[in-house]
């Protein structure tokens, strides 16, 4: 997404689900491996933004693998092969639900939304 912030300003008046890569500066090898990513988020800079733009968020959590387990460098050629091969970066086993997980997954209110 170029510009998160002009679309869920177009968004304010409803629901927005939202997943995204989760990102955490103390692990470099993230941003080698980008995959055409344009913006960052971690838990905390999801959430601002919402705030910001006028969101309640209602869920914000991470999902997938641990952050810390996937992004080992002794895992690189486990994820680069199942990517390839899968063209999935799921891959099924991505589902469950995990404080550090490789993904954030938001569910937000628009501020014109009923309760």
């Amino acid at each position: 997404m170029v510009d998160p912030v002009g679309l869920l300003s177009a968004c304010s008046r409803g629901m927005v689900m939202i997943e995204v890569p989760a990102y955490d500066p103390d692990i470099p090898e993230q941003f080698e491996d980008q995959e055409g990513h344009l913006n960052f988020f971690n838990q905390t800079s999801l959430k601002c933004l919402l705030i910001r733009l006028g969101f309640e968020p209602v869920v914000l959590d991470g999902f997938g693998p641990s952050m810390d387990t996937y992004w080992r460098p002794r895992n690189i050629w486990k994820r680069r092969l199942g990517r390839f091969f899968s063209q999935d970066h799921f891959m099924g086993r991505y589902r469950s639900r995990c404080s550090r997980g490789i993904w954030l997954r938001a569910l937000a209110r628009g501020s014109m939304c009923a309760s």
